[in-house]
């Protein structure tokens, strides 16, 4: 696929000074009327004119996720947390959403909320779904965290990884919410980021390598085939895949990785 400029010359284009210094790997998103910066351990709001308001610091974790679930934004924490809030402002922690694995991603599917996790003290990574009120452990992965997360219409899809070079654990799963598949092995390390692509109507996933790969569904929602659609790198130390953004409007799909931003 063919890489565009983004810059539009008919737009008028201003930086963020007050957030500047954040760290590689900054999401933005939309929440409760306002836009949304997360960035290492830190949330912050952004104004119309730029100004950053800090609203949320996870202090000595990292932020590695976040969702919204039935009006609420949920945020994914390193320390095992997953902390909501309905404002975007304050923030709490659900008594069951707490005291976990080390959070790694957030989906929403089939109306739940699905955690993936890093590692327990016995090498297990989880998937857990939580209705709004209990949590309920689906699946546990064997040497492997669970790292990333995306759907589409009939099913839920789960990227996989190690941080162990050449442990080859960067595989792709798949649910319906009851029934796990293996849908895919990479080949790689770890699968770090999947979203539903709108313009394509397929489900991206971007490997350790730096390869991505597309799922393309049949009419009634089954998955048809799968395939190489990119190779933005040969992997290796310092190339990580931080975040796939996809435009509901189908207008844009953006790629961003480390030292570089793609749209499509």
């Amino acid at each position: 696929f063919p890489s565009h400029d983004i810059v539009n010359q008919s737009k008028i284009w201003s930086e963020f000074v007050d957030l500047n210094t954040l760290e590689a790997g900054t999401k933005l998103f939309y929440f409760a009327d306002s836009l949304m910066a997360v960035s290492d351990n830190k949330i912050y709001s952004v104004s119309s004119a730029g100004l950053a308001t800090l609203v949320h610091d996870a202090s000595s974790t990292i932020i590695n996720d976040f969702a919204i679930y039935d009006n609420k934004l949920y945020v994914a924490l390193e320390s095992g947390n997953v902390i909501q809030s309905t404002t975007g402002i304050s923030f709490t922690t659900p008594s069951v959403l707490s005291n976990l694995p080390p959070v790694k991603t957030l989906g929403v599917f089939s109306g739940r909320l699905w955690i993936g996790t890093g590692l327990d003290a016995d090498n297990l990574g989880h998937v857990y779904s939580y209705n709004g009120v209990s949590l309920r452990l689906k699946r546990t992965f064997a040497d492997s965290q669970v790292l990333s997360m995306g759907s589409s219409s009939n099913y839920l899809f789960m990227g996989l990884g190690s941080d162990v070079v050449s442990s080859q654990k960067g595989l792709i799963y798949l649910t319906d919410g009851n029934t796990f598949t293996q849908a895919y092995n990479t080949g790689q390390d770890r699968v770090e980021i999947i979203q539903f692509n709108t313009i394509f109507g397929e489900v991206w996933a971007g490997a350790s390598d730096g390869t991505i790969y597309s799922f393309k569904f049949n009419t009634d929602g089954t998955v048809r085939s799968t395939s190489r659609v990119k190779q933005l790198s040969t992997g290796g130390s310092g190339f990580k895949f931080l975040d796939f953004v996809d435009s509901s409007d189908g207008t844009f799909f953006g790629l961003s990785l480390t030292k570089m931003l793609k749209v499509y």
